[in-house]
């Protein structure tokens, strides 16, 4: 620990791009007032070793190796899937390969869940990690509340949004009206 996460440069890398507050809400039942109730909590987030370690690793490996190469990153029930997505889903967005590149690596990281569940999960922490109005574009499997559909994900694709998040039940119907850019 001394060696690694106290090391003057991985605590600024900690505080930067890991450590976060996390609000939750859920209903709870008040018996005095016999009507269910909103409870927030806040908590500070921080990376445990695995995560910090996966998130580093793919890192380096797609600032040295550049894009299109595939990963597997091996997680158990309840071991952070969903931290360590997000903190490298905003990484990889704001990932030069080169200090000397205009553009980012990526036009836009796209975070395919296979559960609405997980999905909703991956919605609520990506919001809550994100500091920038319109950085994430989300989708769900109907029509959202924010007014998303398959025709709004096609046009989120094409104009580079930083962040997508859908489910990829939501691919088939637009996956042939995508135009690729080189």
């Amino acid at each position: 620990m001394w060696y690694d996460v106290l090391r003057r440069d991985n605590l600024l890398d900690l505080i930067q791009n890991f450590i976060t507050l996390q609000v939750d809400k859920e209903k709870v039942y008040n018996p005095k007032k016999h009507q269910l109730e909103d409870k927030v909590s806040e908590s500070l987030i921080f990376p445990r070793f695995h995560q910090r370690r996966a998130v580093h690793k793919l890192l380096n490996d797609v600032t040295e190796r550049g894009a299109g190469h595939c990963y597997l990153i091996q997680h158990s029930a309840g071991s952070g899937k969903s931290n360590t997505i997000t903190w490298l889903g905003f990484r990889l967005s704001n990932l030069f390969q080169h200090p000397t590149d205009d553009r980012a690596l990526f036009d836009s990281i796209i975070v395919v869940t296979d559960r609405r569940v997980l999905n909703d999960q991956l919605q609520a922490n990506f919001r809550q990690f994100s500091t920038v109005p319109g950085e994430i574009y989300t989708v769900g499997q109907q029509k959202e509340a924010d007014g998303h559909n398959s025709n709004d994900k096609k046009k989120a694709i094409e104009s580079r949004k930083r962040i997508i998040i859908t489910t990829i039940q939501m691919f088939p119907h637009i996956a042939s009206n995508i135009r690729m850019f080189p």
